[in-house]
């Protein structure tokens, strides 16, 4: 029986030792897939912001993409996401289905589509007015994976709110 524990403890080590070399580093462009085809990872720009007149702090300026902006690191693209949302809230776009619509709206996307997916993984209700920042980095962490695939940890987002 002991046997069985440490060989299924050593198992899951090696998962997560594995996983960890997948998930997100902090700097630099070394993201999952960062020289691959998700162009949102390449940029460290985890929530395809477009360009625009507005220059955030970590941008990179002249962006090299033709229509997305770049960040010197993925934490700088969080960061941004968070300004812009704040942003919204602060207008009144302080639910789910009001953020997203703007963020992403039906001319561009499935909106309800993506609505329904931030809803389900970050486990905020679409129309409950958001209040506290653990329910907008939960709306950053679900939103990341609807625009790249990837979902950072809810301690990474800290971190890139923090930079706030």
């Amino acid at each position: 029986m002991t046997a069985y524990i440490l060989a299924l403890v050593a198992a899951t080590l090696l998962i997560i030792k594995k996983n960890n070399k997948k998930m997100a580093q902090t700097s630099g462009t070394s993201y999952p897939n960062a020289s691959g085809s998700n162009r949102g990872l390449r940029n460290n720009n985890p929530l395809n912001i477009r360009k625009n007149s507005d220059v955030f702090q970590g941008e990179i300026v002249p962006s090299g993409d033709s229509a997305f902006k770049q960040f010197s690191s993925m934490l700088y693209g969080y960061r941004a996401a968070f300004k812009i949302i704040n942003n919204y809230i602060a207008k009144g776009y302080n639910t789910i289905n009001k953020i997203v619509s703007r963020w992403a709206p039906s001319s561009e996307n499935n909106t309800s589509s993506y609505i329904s997916n931030v809803e389900k993984r970050s486990g905020i209700g679409r129309n409950t007015v958001i209040t506290s920042k653990t329910q907008i980095i939960k709306i950053v962490q679900a939103m990341s994976v609807s625009e790249v695939g990837y979902m950072p940890s809810l301690s990474e987002l800290d971190k890139a709110y923090s930079m706030l």
